[in-house]
């Protein structure tokens, strides 16, 4: 595989306000925002990746106090003005910049797979410093059984716009939550006939699935 682009969120600043209408599966994120609330014990929630922001407002509307972070400026500003009462922060995902013991959940919507695979347990690890004792962390991802990556090269539909996603296996991210310290760890896997279906991902034979971790 080529080398992976450091920036992935330079991809989404031209078809941020396509991207935010063009939402995937509103039913398989209604079913991961459920079961993070369900593991919940708290209010103060930190959005990984917060695209446009339409989960952390979800999540707000439900009752918690939300943070949502990015690094896209074109996403953080239709947030800003669509959603103004979540705070959102322009950030790297994989170095939250918060004091410890700061939230009571995390939840990443398909963000992780911006993440490369030599940066994984630097971030679960920078997660699980943030969270308070008995917080929760939730991500729903993709993986394969048939690659461990991919480069979308017309990413958004544009020429030259190229991003390479990474497949962190269930398995292998269940094995790098234990070693950097959470317990309690539940994998799901999750039904999503838009991806199912999506040319790409079907070539790749990803797979959706949720993975929940606790700070003991």
């Amino acid at each position: 595989m080529s080398q992976h682009n450091d920036k992935p969120y330079l991809a989404y600043e031209s078809i941020a306000e396509d991207y935010a209408i063009e939402q995937d599966d509103p039913k398989m994120r209604d079913r991961c925002r459920t079961m993070f609330l369900d593991l919940l014990r708290g209010k103060r929630v930190l959005e990984l990746g917060c695209g446009p922001g339409h989960d952390g407002a979800k999540l707000q509307e439900a009752g918690c106090n939300v943070t949502s972070i990015d690094l896209c400026e074109s996403f953080l500003e239709y947030g800003r003005r669509t959603y103004p009462n979540v705070d959102f922060q322009c950030m790297d995902i994989e170095e939250p910049s918060f004091e410890s013991n700061t939230f009571d959940g995390i939840f990443g919507m398909a963000c992780f797979c911006h993440v490369p695979k030599e940066n994984v347990k630097k971030a679960l690890g920078n997660y699980l410093d943030i969270l308070q004792t008995g917080g929760s962390l939730f991500l729903c991802h993709g993986d394969s059984e048939q690659v461990d990556g991919y480069v979308v090269d017309y990413w958004g539909g544009i020429e030259g716009n190229k991003v390479e996603i990474f497949c962190h296996h269930r398995d292998v991210l269940k094995t790098s939550l234990e070693e950097v310290g959470f317990d309690e760890i539940q994998v799901t896997h999750i039904d999503c006939p838009f991806y199912e279906e999506m040319p790409r991902l079907k070539k790749n034979g990803i797979r959706m699935y949720a993975i929940s971790a606790k700070k003991p």
